[in-house]
């Protein structure tokens, strides 16, 4: 099996080109194989119900890696087309205003793509719920009293079977033809959309001190953007989200903190990982 170019790492693994528009994604040789199992069985069963994720076609080992062949989407993450449009603007092709435009746009498409997701229901599937409650038996950075503290809040919380995405950040959304889609899917389940809504919200919730945002390598003009517009980056969402919906959002509060305990299992730092502790304790001291 010849494959093409490397067009994309991450912490666990590479993604290369493949023929007939296809790309493989190749877990690194230290990941166990359940990994790869886990994910693909996740997005073969989100094709059944047509929603926005790529095929998948077959699992494959090479060189003692294993991974499987995908769709590929033959667009821009949100990422790269906000940096896209930064060059745009250095080199005079784009105005600030339009570059605004343009930004504000997107995350009005992220809330409508989020809102497409979750109007599918699935009665029985991998459930949100029980992956969160997971996490936080599994994390040894909280004590006893704060992990019963978030279970109860868990148990608390209205249960849903909606698809959620599990990580609705710009890199895992693309851009297709004018068209948004998702990829990455590992997180996805069923539960209520609030966890999707809130993670959202959270990811663009302003710094209490500017000084904790790491603005290394970022363009002075993002820099700029960023300061002025952050506040309405989430009332956008919101208010788009509600107008698809035609419902009332809730408070996004109580969702954030099993949300936190997640990230104490992602590939953060342990400096990362001790200011979400603090964040949940923060969160926590105010419900």
């Amino acid at each position: 099996m010849k494959i093409g170019k490397l067009i994309g790492i991450g912490a666990t693994a590479e993604v290369y080109d493949y023929e007939d528009n296809k790309i493989i994604k190749l877990y690194n040789a230290d990941q166990p194989e359940s990994s790869l199992q886990w994910e693909y069985n996740k997005m073969k069963y989100a094709n059944q119900y047509n929603l926005s994720c790529p095929k998948v076609y077959e699992l494959v080992e090479i060189d003692g890696r294993h991974g499987y062949i995908m769709e590929k989407y033959n667009g821009i993450n949100l990422n790269e087309k906000i940096m896209n449009d930064v060059k745009r603007i250095a080199s005079g092709e784009m105005s600030i205003e339009t570059f605004s435009t343009n930004y504000f746009n997107s995350v009005k498409g992220t809330a409508r793509v989020l809102y497409e997701v979750h109007k599918v229901k699935i009665p029985e599937w991998h459930k949100i719920n029980d992956q969160l409650l997971w996490d936080i038996n599994e994390t040894d950075l909280l004590d006893q009293e704060m992990k019963m503290r978030i279970i109860d809040l868990i148990e608390s919380l209205p249960e849903d079977t909606s698809v959620c995405h599990g990580d609705p950040n710009p890199n895992n959304i693309m851009i297709c033809d004018g068209e948004y889609k998702l990829i990455d899917w590992v997180n996805a389940g069923i539960g209520n959309p609030m966890y999707d809504i809130a993670d959202y919200v959270w990811m663009n919730t302003p710094k209490k001190d500017i000084k904790e945002v790491d603005f290394e390598g970022v363009p002075q003009v993002l820099i700029d953007f960023y300061l002025q517009n952050i506040d309405a980056v989430n009332p956008v969402f919101l208010n788009e989200y509600k107008r698809l919906s035609g419902k009332d959002i809730p408070s996004c509060e109580p969702y954030i903190i099993p949300l936190l305990v997640k990230k104490l299992r992602s590939n953060r730092t342990v400096e990362e990982k001790s200011k979400i502790v603090v964040e949940i304790k923060e969160r926590l001291s105010r419900l």
